[in-house]
């Protein structure tokens, strides 16, 4: 089993965990729904930006999420694409 791990969200609480000793080797990229972030880096990491979708056929997956008051709304969108989806 190849297990993947992404955090959700292309800003600032992700860009702090992966600046202060969150080993980015071990994440598979950051998940965002806004498609202007999508396929870029980032910033000030080495992390790539890409569409929640692709968790959908993955069979172990593990998703960071720390969005305030948008957790309950995107657990439930995770969940819907991947019933399987561990969320941190």
């Amino acid at each position: 089993i190849n297990s993947k791990i992404y955090f959700f969200g292309a800003h600032i609480f992700s860009q702090f965990y992966l600046s202060n000793g969150i080993n980015n080797l071990n994440i598979d990229g950051i998940l965002d729904n806004d498609k202007s972030k999508q396929n870029l880096r980032l910033y000030g990491t080495p992390c790539l930006v890409k569409n929640p979708e692709i968790i959908a056929k993955d069979t172990d997956v593990t998703v960071i999420l720390r969005a305030g008051a948008y957790n309950d709304e995107i657990t439930k969108q995770l969940i819907k694409l991947n019933p399987r989806c561990k969320i941190l």
